[in-house]
């Protein structure tokens, strides 16, 4: 998108900010015809702004002159305090408890085959555990190997997979009722 718009900015003597989220604003610089696209962009952007000191470093390694900021994510606290689940999600969360919770969908780079294997380590320390996956598939490949990964570890009654996770509120229960939050990401060739 940030192509898009130093193209359409072309000729006007506006101000120009391009926000870099996630893999679609390091992978292409690995990319040959796209890489041309996209510095072209971001050195047309009087600045580029990004979520993550990681992402920040990841184009610096590319390109080590351009300027760009660190704006991390806002929070709405009030919102996060008492959130109004819907009443499947609250009784989910009471059979679950006590519990760990990772969000994410399901692909490679969001390490769930290392989160699995840990949290069947730490369940022989507590016994009651249990560890919640919020996601969405990507794919059938990758989520029936996990699947098949817990099953393997006999952790079928111990994890529970949910896809249905629809609005901010049952997010947002499910965050405050965790007793931890864990998430094993990696880069996986400029993919993160």
């Amino acid at each position: 998108y940030g192509v898009l718009a130093a193209l359409a900015l072309l000729g006007m003597k506006k101000k120009f900010i391009i926000t870099a989220i996630g893999t679609g604003a390091v992978l292409h610089l690995y990319r040959p015809f796209h890489s041309l696209l996209l510095q072209w962009a971001y050195l047309r952007a009087d600045i580029v702004t990004t979520v993550s000191n990681f992402s920040r470093n990841e184009i610096l390694k590319k390109m080590p002159d351009i300027p760009i900021q660190v704006i991390t994510h806002g929070v709405d606290f009030d919102a996060w305090q008492n959130p109004k689940a819907r009443p499947e999600i609250l009784s989910r969360i009471e059979k679950s408890k006590p519990y760990i919770i990772s969000v994410g969908a399901f692909r490679p780079r969001k390490g769930y085959k290392f989160s699995i294997r840990s949290f069947m380590k730490v369940k022989k320390q507590f016994p009651d555990l249990k560890y919640v996956i919020v996601g969405r598939k990507y794919g059938d490949h990758f989520y029936k190997k996990i699947g098949k990964l817990i099953l393997e570890l006999h952790l079928e009654n111990n994890i529970l997979v949910l896809e249905d996770v629809e609005t901010r509120e049952d997010l947002a229960a499910l965050y405050r009722h965790a007793e931890l939050f864990c998430l094993l990401p990696r880069s996986l060739s400029n993919d993160f």
